[in-house]
């Protein structure tokens, strides 16, 4: 048996009281890596992949310690997360890719600038 069926094999199930016991005590605890990304993008400014990475690693660690998640499944969780918040991003890409070489090859992008030069009354900021 591979590493990888041996951790679909196994099944979690956190529970509301995994904390103390307490609803309220592990709502709170499992709100900390959102609270610190928040916290770290919006008071010390650093750069939001730093922010993604920290909560990342910090949600990580309480689904460990506090959840009692096992190591394999957290691992198989993020590896999860991260390929459905690549997939939505990349796919807006390059249908903006798309559709920007669309009006440009077909001739219309001025004709789409002038529309939004007349929405904007002549703000370029509406342009961009």
């Amino acid at each position: 048996m591979t590493l990888t069926a041996s951790l679909l094999a196994t099944a979690f199930t956190p529970s509301t009281t995994a904390v103390g016991g307490n609803v309220f005590l592990t709502a709170i605890i499992g709100l900390l890596p959102l609270i610190a990304f928040f916290v770290l993008m919006g008071a010390f400014k650093v750069a939001t992949h730093w922010c993604a990475i920290i909560s990342l690693v910090l949600s990580a660690v309480i689904a460990i310690a506090a959840f009692h998640m096992p190591v394999g499944m957290t691992a198989l969780s993020a590896t999860q997360g991260l390929a459905m918040g690549f997939v939505p991003i990349i796919y807006i890409i390059i249908a903006a890719v798309w559709l920007y070489n669309l009006t440009e090859t077909s001739g219309r992008s001025q004709d789409l600038k002038a529309v939004f030069n007349a929405i904007g009354k002549g703000d370029q900021r509406a342009q961009a």
